[in-house]
């Protein structure tokens, strides 16, 4: 399953994109190949927006208590770290899909207790245990929410802007791409090698960005990461 970028980009704030991020980066802290709801419940529970705060005040769950419960399930040191962004399972993918959906048909942007909720009323089995713990059930929470979401009104939704497809435009990138490549001085073949072989044995991948480390580390202290040059 594939997530329309088009779609994404139009209800997405930055805020549900620091949550995706922040989920992201304690995936890969956890040194796993995949990035599953569990991971992206502890992005949410890291946001500090009205709702959010609420939901975590009133059920008294936080990204660090919810992890407690979590982390048993995610200790796998045979598992070895290969990319710098864990990609999403369909579980998860189908989530958001379904979330950012009904978004688009009401006119608005996707807000952080929406996922909470599609999360909720998805979750693996994994999870369904932990959320119960804490009374996160769609009976309870969904009322809840529907008691608070004044606090966050609704922005409208972005255009949505589909990538434009022709012969010419392929022409121009084919074009474009020709050029750079001819501007671009070649690598030695012996740095080339030489750095492919050290990559793998140092452990090393692009790192994140600023925005992306800032966002992330107090969910990722929370659950009981520290960042190090090794991620």
């Amino acid at each position: 399953m594939q997530l329309d970028q088009a779609k994404l980009a139009a209800v997405f704030t930055p805020e549900i994109n620091r949550i995706i991020a922040s989920g992201s980066q304690l995936a890969r802290a956890g040194r796993v190949d995949y990035y599953p709801p569990e991971h992206f419940l502890m992005g949410l529970l890291s946001s500090r927006t009205p709702v959010m705060q609420a939901v975590k005040d009133e059920f008294m769950v936080t990204a660090e208590s919810m992890w407690a419960r979590l982390r048993v399930h995610f200790q796998m040191p045979d598992i070895i770290y290969m990319c710098s962004k864990p990609p999403m399972t369909p579980h998860l993918k189908q989530i958001i899909s379904d979330v950012c959906d009904a978004a688009i048909s009401d006119g608005r942007q996707v807000r952080p207790f929406d996922l909470l909720l599609g999360v909720v009323q998805n979750p693996s089995p994994i999870l369904s245990r932990a959320l119960v713990e804490f009374d996160l059930t769609p009976q309870e929470l969904g009322p809840f929410i529907s008691a608070h979401e004044h606090l966050e009104p609704p922005k409208p939704i972005g255009p949505i802007v589909e990538p434009i497809r022709c012969a010419q435009q392929s022409d121009c990138v084919a074009s474009a791409t020709s050029q750079n490549q001819r501007k671009r001085q070649p690598t030695p073949p012996r740095y080339r090698a030489t750095r492919r072989a050290r990559m793998p044995a140092c452990g090393m991948s692009p790192g994140p960005s600023s925005v992306e480390y800032s966002a992330t580390t107090r969910t990722m202290r929370a659950c009981g990461y520290e960042r190090s040059s090794s991620l």
